[in-house]
């Protein structure tokens, strides 16, 4: 008798649970599906895919696995721009992830965590958006600092595609790259890049380097004597 009363009651906790899930569409399965076309869109567009999403019951978008390099340097200045908007909209979680935020996010916190994905070579960066730890301002103060480091100056040339040239320039990892600064003595750079090549153009010398798949001609503007980096340019490679 107490086994038939156990298994009725089992029966009847099933039989209840099923029916709240039935009436909340939070845990209906087709919320869960990721239907956005990475592939041929952009951040931007995705920000607008979360707006219309802003008043679901529960506005979350869960993305299967990872998108490395889909957010790209040309996308981070339209990003900035709204990194400041309170405007409401879903939030971003990965499919692996246990939990499931219902509360709404905003466009500004979903630009942030895009651009944290760039930084971070994949998107998403982490596995919740609105768990994630986002600084505004860190953020702001990097790309202030990222892109003033990867501009041409006026003062930059290029070596010469003269075929008959042997002038070899070095190619070096980009933590090198960083590794250079203003003030550096000539010496101590040739020391990290093995050669500094300005033979055919006095006013700097050329290393080359890649960051985030994105090919650099790096000039090392030197002082008169050639003893001291006094600034340094970036020119991509297309």
């Amino acid at each position: 008798m107490q086994k038939i009363f156990i298994s009725a009651l089992v029966i009847m906790i099933c039989l209840c649970n099923y029916s709240i899930a039935e009436k909340d569409d939070r845990y209906d399965l087709k919320s869960y599906e990721d239907t956005f076309g990475f592939k041929h869109s952009d951040p931007m567009q995705f920000l607008e895919f979360l707006r219309s999403k802003k008043n679901e019951k529960c506005p979350t978008y869960s993305i299967h696995g990872t998108h490395p390099g889909w957010v790209k340097e040309s996308h981070i200045p339209e990003l900035i721009s709204v990194i400041d908007s309170d405007e409401q909209c879903a939030n971003v979680c990965m499919t692996i992830s246990s939990f499931r935020d219902c509360n709404k996010s905003t466009i500004g916190r979903e630009a942030t965590f895009l651009i944290e994905g760039f930084r971070k070579g994949k998107y998403p960066p982490a596995l919740n958006s609105g768990r994630a730890d986002l600084a505004k301002v860190e953020i702001e103060n990097w790309w202030r600092d990222y892109s003033s480091k990867t501009e041409k100056k006026s003062w930059h040339v290029s070596p010469s595609i003269n075929p008959r040239s042997s002038t070899i320039y070095p190619y070096v990892d980009w933590s090198v790259i960083e590794s250079l600064h203003l003030g550096m003595s000539a010496e101590n750079a040739a020391k990290l890049v093995h050669d500094l090549q300005y033979y055919h153009h006095p006013i700097n010398a050329i290393v080359f380097s890649e960051y985030k798949g994105i090919k650099y001609e790096v000039a090392l503007k030197l002082s008169k004597d050639k003893n001291v980096i006094v600034d340094i340019s970036y020119k991509k490679i297309e």
